[in-house]
This record gives C-alpha cells, sequence and structure tokens, in this order.
C-alpha cells in the first residue's frame, strides 16, 4: 500500500458521497503506535472490547498492514490485516468516526488492505450480520456462524481433572501444532505474544489447551482448541476458576452446541452474533477442533 496517498472518498456503491455538493478528501497512511490513542477513541465509540495492548500486538505482527484514513488531520478509520503463514490474511479494525460516516471510509479502507495482499492470499473476518452485505460487496461469502457468550460474573468452579495443567513455554510449540490443526494456518507468533501477556490464563492437558487476555470491558478466553467437547469444557473450566466474579466472554462457533449449552448452564448468554466470512479459495482446518475463537480481532 502507498503509505501517504490521499484518496477521495466514495460511497460503499461506488457513487460519489451526498454531502453537500462537496468532495471530502481523506490520506490513506500506515498506522503507528502514535496513533493508538485515536484507535482506542474510535473503538471506545462503538463498546468493542480492545485494549492499547491488542493495538501494540497488531503493530507488532503486521506493522505493514495496520493502516489509518486520515481526514482533516485527525485519524478518521483504521482497518488491520494479519498476515498467518503467508496465506491467510485476517481482517479486523474496521473503524469509522461518527463524522466521518456515509463517505467511504471503510470501502477505501478494506479495498486499501486487500489490495495490498498478494493475489493467492485468502482473507477472513469476522463480521457482525449488520455488517455483512457490506462485506459480500467485496467479494466474500459466509463460512460460518459464530455466538458471543457472555458471563457478567463468573461463579466458582473447582476443577477435579488433576491432567489439566498450566500451559507454559516449553509446551508452546504443541499448542502452536494444535492450533494450526484446528484454525487451518500457522500462528505461533500471535501464540507467543498472548501467553506472555496473559498466562494465568492458558491452561492444556493432553487433548486440547487454551488461552486468554483481559479486555476493556470483559475478559476474553480465546482460542479453544480440543480434541473433543469434553477436554475442551476441561480447559476452559480451568481459565474461568481463576476469573470468579469477573465479566468473560467466549465466542464459539454455532457447530459447538455442547460448549454454547454447557456455557448457558454456567450463566452464560448469547451477546451478539457474527459471520465468518471468506474472500478467496477458502483455508480451513478441522474445525470440530475449534471451540471458541480468539476474538473478531484475530480471527
Amino acid at each position: 500500500m502507498d503509505a501517504g496517498r490521499n484518496m477521495t472518498d466514495k460511497s460503499p456503491n461506488g457513487s460519489e458521497p451526498q454531502t453537500a455538493g462537496t468532495r471530502c478528501a481523506f490520506e490513506i497512511r500506515r498506522l503507528t503506535s502514535a496513533d493508538i490513542p485515536d484507535g482506542m477513541r474510535l473503538k471506545n465509540a462503538e463498546g468493542w472490547n480492545q485494549v492499547e495492548a491488542d493495538w501494540q500486538l497488531y503493530l507488532e505482527l503486521a506493522p505493514a498492514g495496520c493502516i489509518a484514513a486520515v481526514r482533516g488531520g485527525l485519524v478518521a478509520g483504521t482497518g488491520v490485516a494479519v498476515s498467518y503463514d503467508c496465506r491467510l490474511a485476517w481482517i479486523g479494525m474496521i473503524l469509522v468516526d461518527t463524522a466521518s460516516r456515509r463517505l467511504g471510509v471503510a470501502t477505501t479502507v478494506m479495498r486499501e488492505l486487500l489490495q495490498a495482499l498478494a493475489p493467492d492470499m485468502t482473507a477472513k473476518l469476522d463480521a457482525s450480520p449488520v455488517g455483512q452485505p457490506v462485506y459480500e460487496k467485496l467479494g466474500f461469502v459466509a463460512e460460518c456462524g459464530l455466538t458471543r457468550m457472555a458471563c457478567p460474573a463468573v461463579p466458582s468452579l473447582l476443577n477435579s481433572v488433576s491432567s489439566v495443567r498450566p500451559l507454559d513455554v516449553p509446551q508452546l510449540a504443541w499448542a502452536a501444532e494444535k492450533d494450526a490443526v484446528a484454525f487451518g494456518v500457522a500462528r505461533a507468533s500471535l501464540l507467543s505474544r498472548l501467553l506472555a501477556r496473559t498466562p494465568e490464563a492458558a491452561w492444556c492437558m493432553p487433548e486440547g489447551f487454551c488461552m486468554g487476555r483481559a479486555g476493556w470491558h470483559s475478559f476474553q478466553i480465546g482460542p479453544v482448541i480440543a480434541t473433543h467437547f469434553e477436554a475442551a469444557r476441561t480447559v476452559v473450566a480451568a481459565a474461568l476458576g481463576r476469573l470468579h466474579g469477573r465479566v468473560v466472554i467466549l465466542d464459539v462457533p454455532d457447530a459447538q452446541h455442547d460448549m454454547q449449552e454447557w456455557l448457558a448452564s454456567l450463566g452464560f448468554v448469547q451477546l451478539r452474533r457474527y459471520v465468518r466470512m471468506v474472500r478467496g479459495a477458502n483455508v480451513t482446518g478441522e474445525s470440530e477442533r475449534y471451540f471458541a475463537a480468539t476474538g473478531p480481532e484475530f480471527g
């Protein structure tokens, strides 16, 4: 992508925006650490869960894939594409300032991200049902649904399974291999940073593992990777055991009915829906092993 390139706003259907007959120019450039406060401002306006450490993680994983749309000297929009294994680009943080809505900022940011990808690279994202038609116009198609399960105060849990233990650095390569099988591509760099950031949320047993991280308003558990539901339940229960009384969320694929039902029995409720979407030749793993996503930020 061309840092500092001036763009002219278009509406999502390619026509000029209806803005009192004027053309509102904005600049597309790389997002930097100095822009994190603006990123937080945009995501706070949406009530999203990310914290400054998530923006910093993006800059560490994909500095060239983090872009900002600047209008009138202010960051009016953001977007990020993280490359996993040079095969899959995960797109997230498509945010637009309220004052710059309906000017084509999000569409331009998306097109900029997609144009920067290698021709054979697949792109994926988790969209809200409202955003789904917008991404369909850019060539994305629905792959599966996910449900965000939320608990306002995690109950006290006792873990009686002796085989579950904290996941630490020596097990990281093992966990990354299991994750790659389930998710479809390797993302060891992401997992290593999640472990370093929140080691108390990382638990494992021979059949699976989970990780997690603290957010702005909720603690998110994910990814959760396991060979079967009982193992997924066990590692999640171990993580929940450290989170008594806290607000916790998990993004669970709709195919994982047992996981959703078990969480509901603990007091979790369905908070919102996501649609996982793909553009290009799909990259899939063994989805039956994928019990909870890392979040719409990272897949």
